[in-house]
C-alpha cells in the first residue's frame, strides 16, 4: 500500500485519544514523507467532522519535529496551517476556538514557530477573504481537487508499478495490489465527485449571472418606455398650441385692421369730396322742414292763450 492511502486510512481510523494520536504522529515522521504528509492531512481536514482531532496530531507532528530537529517537516505544514486553521475557526464553536488560539500561544512559548509566523497564523484566523463568497466555495473545491488529483496520481503510478512484471506476482503481492487498486479507484471516485461539485457550482454561477443579466435588460427596457412616454407627451402639447399661436395672429391682424376704419363708415372719395350747389339746396330744405314743426307749435301755444 502506498504512503497516501495508508496515511488517508489512518487518518480516518484517528481517535480521539492520547495515544492514537501520538501513534499516528510517530508514523508519519517515520515515513520522512513532509510534503506528502503535509497535504495529505490538509486535505483530510477540510472534510473531517473532527476537526480539533486533526489539529491535535498537527500540534503533536509538529512539536516532535521541532525536538527531533526535522525541519523539513516544519516547513512543508507551515504552508497548510494558515487555511487549515481558517477552515477549522471558522466551523468552531467559543470553546474550540479558545483551543486554537491556546495551541498558537503553546507554539510561540516552546518557539515551534517563530513570533512573526505565529502572527500570520491568528492573522488569517479573522481575516476576511476579498473573494466573493460564490468563488471562495469553488476556488476552496479546486484546491481540494489538486490535492486529490495529487493522492490519486502517485497511487496510480504505485498501482502501474506494482503491476509492471505480471508474471512474477506472488499471492501475498496480489493482495497488495488489490488494496491498492482499491485504493486508486476511491481516489478517482473522490476526485469525479469533487469536479461534479465544481460543475454544479459553476452552472449555479451562469445561472445567476443570466438571470442578473435579463433584469439588467428589463431595467434598460423601463428607462427607454418612460423616456419615450415623456417625448410623447410634449409632441402632444406642442400640437395642441400651434394652432392656437396663428389663431391669436389672425385676430390681432383683424383688430387691426377694423381699428383703422373706425374713424368713418363713409368711403374716403365721399369724406374728401368738396360740397356742391345742388347739396347746399338739399342741406337748407332739410333745415326747412325741421323748423316747420317748430313754428306750429308757437302757433297752437298762442291760440290757447287767448282762450284763456
Amino acid at each position: 500500500m502506498s504512503f497516501e492511502s495508508e496515511f488517508v486510512s489512518k487518518l480516518q481510523d484517528l481517535k480521539d485519544t492520547q495515544d492514537s494520536i501520538v501513534s499516528l504522529s510517530k508514523w508519519v515522521l517515520q515515513q520522512n514523507n513532509p510534503k506528502g504528509s503535509s497535504l495529505i492531512w490538509a486535505s483530510h481536514l477540510k472534510t473531517s467532522t473532527n476537526k480539533l482531532n486533526n489539529l491535535y496530531l498537527l500540534n503533536d507532528i509538529v512539536q516532535h519535529a521541532k525536538k527531533f530537529r526535522l525541519y523539513e517537516f516544519l516547513t512543508e505544514f507551515k504552508t497548510v496551517i494558515p487555511s487549515s486553521l481558517k477552515i477549522s475557526y471558522d466551523e468552531a464553536n467559543t470553546t474550540v476556538k479558545g483551543k486554537i488560539a491556546r495551541l498558537l500561544k503553546l507554539w510561540e512559548d516552546r518557539k515551534v514557530y517563530s513570533s512573526d509566523e505565529i502572527q500570520q497564523f491568528a492573522k488569517a484566523l479573522t481575516e476576511e477573504s476579498s473573494i466573493r463568497s460564490e468563488l471562495k466555495q469553488i476556488n476552496e473545491l479546486y484546491n481540494n481537487l489538486d490535492q486529490l488529483n495529487k493522492i490519486s496520481n502517485n497511487n496510480l503510478t504505485q498501482f502501474s508499478i506494482q503491476t509492471k512484471n505480471s508474471n512474477n506476482i506472488n499471492e501475498k503481492k496480489l493482495v497488495i495490489i488489490e488494496r491498492l487498486a482499491i485504493t486508486s479507484k476511491k481516489n478517482v471516485t473522490d476526485t469525479k465527485s469533487v469536479k461534479i461539485e465544481i460543475k454544479q457550482q459553476l452552472e449555479n454561477l451562469i445561472l445567476s449571472l443570466d438571470n442578473s443579466l435579463k433584469e439588467d435588460d428589463n431595467k434598460i427596457n423601463i428607462i427607454d418606455s418612460k423616456l419615450n412616454a415623456l417625448k410623447n407627451v410634449d409632441e402632444d402639447d406642442d400640437d395642441d398650441e400651434l394652432p392656437m399661436y396663428e389663431q391669436d395672429e389672425e385676430e390681432e391682424e383683424e383688430e387691426e385692421e377694423n381699428t383703422r376704419k373706425r374713424p368713418s363708415d363713409e368711403p374716403i372719395e365721399k369724406i374728401n369730396k368738396k360740397p356742391t350747389l345742388e347739396d347746399k339746396e338739399n342741406e337748407s330744405s332739410k333745415q326747412e322742414v325741421k323748423e316747420e314743426p317748430k313754428e306750429q307749435g308757437s302757433d297752437v301755444m298762442s291760440l290757447l292763450s287767448k282762450l284763456s
